[in-house]
């Protein structure tokens, strides 16, 4: 009897124990887990800008919200045409987005991420100024895009006019137009611009430093607000 006393008293004081634990124990443990639902993004390059949209996958941030991240990178053109028939939820270029709704697009900029755009105007490493870049053909973007915005800003407080050089818009090509010198020069943004100055190409001006525009947010149809 006094085994059995014992053995009783064991078997109790094993389930206290156990206890809290089961009960701390999630209820959905074991269970499938929700079907997430698709949050398409789109960029229009990779830049350190968007570090977060990427960290916050990684930390599984969108995941615990119910969502399952896609980021892609498009050209203005595309991204705004993906956002109308509902193909994408989110467009970071906010200056895109921006001249869109002016035109009457029904979209919206929702958030605005910086307020100085983080590009900058390199050159090969023959070009010691910006006044060099005269009668030169430079790379842009696309036309009316941001990133020409700032180049034509960042050549216009130094003298140069629109008539006085060529932009070549080879959208998100700018950097291997440069590397392979098909342009002396282009707007590139900070990940691109560590890349060439590792190999020797020369920062001649930062926008950051002279220009104050809205960058780096979320752009999003009217229908989907």
């Amino acid at each position: 009897m006094q085994r059995t006393f014992i053995r009783r008293r064991m078997l109790f004081v094993c389930f206290m124990a156990v206890a809290p634990l089961l009960v701390c124990v999630p209820p959905a443990l074991g269970q499938p887990k929700a079907k997430l639902r698709p949050l398409r993004i789109a960029l229009p390059s990779n830049t350190i800008a968007a570090t977060h949209f990427y960290v916050g996958r990684s930390l599984g941030i969108f995941e615990n919200h119910g969502f399952e991240s896609q980021i892609l990178v498009l050209e203005p053109r595309a991204a705004l045409a993906a956002l109308l028939t509902g193909d994408l939820d989110f467009y970071t270029a906010t200056g895109t987005t921006t001249r869109a709704a002016l035109r009457g697009v029904p979209v919206r900029v929702i958030m605005v991420g910086l307020n100085r755009p983080d590009h900058v105007l390199v050159a090969s490493r023959e070009i010691t100024s910006v006044d060099q870049l005269r009668g030169k053909v430079l790379g842009g973007y696309t036309a009316q895009a941001t990133v020409n915005t700032i180049l034509i800003e960042l050549l216009r407080k130094r003298g140069l006019k629109p008539d006085e050089y060529k932009i070549l818009n080879v959208g998100t090509a700018r950097l291997p137009a440069l590397l392979s010198g098909n342009v002396p020069a282009a707007v590139l943004n900070g990940l691109e611009t560590a890349k060439a100055v590792e190999q020797g190409f020369r920062p001649l001006a930062r926008a950051a430093d002279e220009i104050e525009l809205a960058t780096g947010g979320l752009g999003a149809s009217v229908a989907s607000i």
